[in-house]
């Protein structure tokens, strides 16, 4: 599967790319400004640009604001492993990890 954030209403979409197929798994659009998005394990990740926060969701929709505010100015693009969240911020000229359990963060480079 590939999971695709867009600029439509259909926020978030689930493509079966052997099977020529999309579905919205994130309609309504809750973000300000998408930037990036990450699947890890059985959660997702999307960054928000203008809102200066982190969404997580699930794959049957359910959507969070997960993290928000500082230290974030600006993030875009993430990546994830079994325990952090890698977020890169080129306001704060920052990779930030976030502990995946505690949301607890800090500065990597």
């Amino acid at each position: 599967m590939l999971w695709a954030i867009t600029p439509d209403a259909d926020a978030v979409v689930k493509i079966d790319v052997a099977n020529n197929k999309a579905e919205t798994v994130v309609g309504d659009r809750p973000y300000q400004f998408p930037n990036g998005l990450v699947w890890a394990g059985d959660e997702g990740f999307v960054t928000d640009g203008y809102g200066k926060s982190i969404w997580r969701f699930t794959a049957d929709g359910k959507t969070e604001k997960w993290f928000e505010g500082e230290p974030l100015q600006g993030p875009v693009g993430l990546t994830a492993d079994e325990s952090y969240l890698y977020v890169s911020d080129p306001r704060s000229k920052q990779v930030f990890r976030f502990d995946r359990k505690t949301k607890s963060v800090e500065p990597t480079l």
